[in-house]
């Protein structure tokens, strides 16, 4: 009986983990904690990684920032570490910011919009792929406001950008928003800039 209970734990946590990397669309990279590329010039430590194959981060809630140029492997560490938190039994969800805007214009047609938000205050760990690459309409910065505000102390959410977190209020143009969004993440965030 203890065997046949065994199995039964396994499979389905199995099958948890199958359906939380379904659902996280992530890219085709399959980005692993494993592969890494811990040379002293990115900016992180492997250590500091690490500490994000545990659930600790989760618990509390911790927020992360990678910035730095194209091609630095900003998308990768996110989703790398978004890949872990699957394996750990967490959900996660990856998507770029501009198809974030598309996505909310689509649920606000259909009258999906709160049921939209609420998928994404759900998620453990939210990645915000291409933050603010372009500069965001009043309406759109509300709306990002509005997902950051409920995931506030709630779950963890991870950010890439190729702009330091000093240069978002100009990229946002409601700037009692732009406060709002940027108190909410920067002093509550490990940043990363990445280099190489």
């Amino acid at each position: 009986v203890g065997l046949l209970v065994d199995d039964e734990f396994t499979t389905r946590s199995n099958r948890k983990i199958q359906r939380n990397l379904i659902r996280s669309n992530f890219g085709a990279e399959n980005a692993c904690i494993e592969n890494i590329d811990y040379t002293s010039t990115r900016g992180f430590s492997k250590s500091e990684i690490l500490e994000y194959t545990k659930s600790t981060w989760l618990t509390n809630k911790t927020n992360l920032i990678f910035t730095g140029q194209t091609g630095t492997g900003k998308t990768y560490l996110a989703e790398a570490i978004g890949k872990n938190a699957c394996y750990m039994g967490f959900s996660a969800m990856k998507i770029r910011v501009k198809r974030l805007f598309e996505e909310i214009k689509l649920a606000n047609a259909s009258g999906e919009y709160l049921k939209y938000l609420d998928r994404l205050t759900k998620v453990d760990v939210l990645i915000l792929d291409d933050f603010l690459i372009q500069p965001v309409s009043g309406k759109e910065a509300m709306d990002l406001m509005e997902i950051i505000d409920s995931r506030m102390h709630l779950k963890s959410t991870i950010i890439t950008s190729q702009y330091p977190p000093a240069s978002w209020h100009e990229r946002l143009t409601d700037l009692s928003v732009a406060d709002v969004i940027c108190d909410r993440l920067i002093h509550t965030s490990q940043l990363y800039i990445l280099k190489g």
